[in-house]
């Protein structure tokens, strides 16, 4: 579907929900920041792998492909966690209910299973990666905690996204689609190694992760829980 059949479409959908008496904004101005929001955090964990196919070897990127699948399950690991949180927030926030404990048993048990896998990682790189791909693979073992670490701030920072937009606040969103943006720059000036290609974006999603943790904070939306 191009541009205009895509507005053609927008536009008569909107047409008829007026018509028929229900207003379609608000549900559109909550469901752009969170396609942006899924696009943004789809590009943090994707485009790395896309460009490293592009600046390296069919061999180094087959490595760099087996550690990103191994990093990912650190975030599929979790994932059910955030999925939980976010309705039940949701739920309180509109019956006005304390929701802090929620947020902060979320947060917690991610961290710990999250921290649990990179320490797994660090300890037995080897195991975790002759497991799933065997000894061909075994020279990735240096860069793999790295990985882990990398994917660790990166579920940590789709938590808080999800926290905040849960609360219906959208604003955060305009987060991590910059600092996918600034991704995407970064990585096609420094990528001389997988380690460097890792360590910048580990770099952007730890900037990422506090520049939303001191937004919250300032907003009062952690220290307040339940207060607003």
């Amino acid at each position: 579907m191009d541009s205009r059949s895509y507005f053609t479409c927008t536009f008569f959908l909107l047409k008829i929900t007026t018509l028929v008496g229900f207003d379609l904004r608000p549900f559109l101005k909550y469901s752009i920041p969170v396609l942006f929001q899924a696009f943004a955090f789809t590009s943090l964990f994707t485009t790395d792998v896309i460009l490293v196919k592009h600046f390296f070897s069919p061999f180094q990127a087959g490595i760099y492909a087996a550690l990103s699948t191994l990093g990912k399950i650190i975030f599929f690991a979790v994932s059910p966690i955030a999925a939980t949180m976010f309705p039940i927030i949701a739920g309180r926030k509109s019956r006005g209910e304390k929701y802090g404990k929620v947020f902060l048993t979320s947060f917690g048990i991610t961290l710990i299973v999250s921290i649990t896998i990179v320490f797994f990682y660090w300890l037995f790189p080897n195991i975790a990666i002759g497991i799933l791909y065997g000894k061909a693979y075994l020279s990735a073992s240096i860069e793999l905690v790295w990985m882990g670490i990398f994917i660790l701030f990166y579920t940590l920072a789709s938590l808080l996204v999800n926290f905040s937009l849960s609360l219906g606040r959208t604003r955060v969103v305009l987060f991590p689609f910059l600092a996918a943006v600034i991704q995407i720059v970064a990585l096609s000036i420094w990528h001389n190694s997988l380690l460097q290609v890792i360590q910048v974006s580990l770099v952007i999603m730890t900037v990422l992760f506090f520049v939303i943790s001191i937004y919250l904070l300032y907003n009062r939306r952690i220290e307040n829980y339940g207060k607003s």
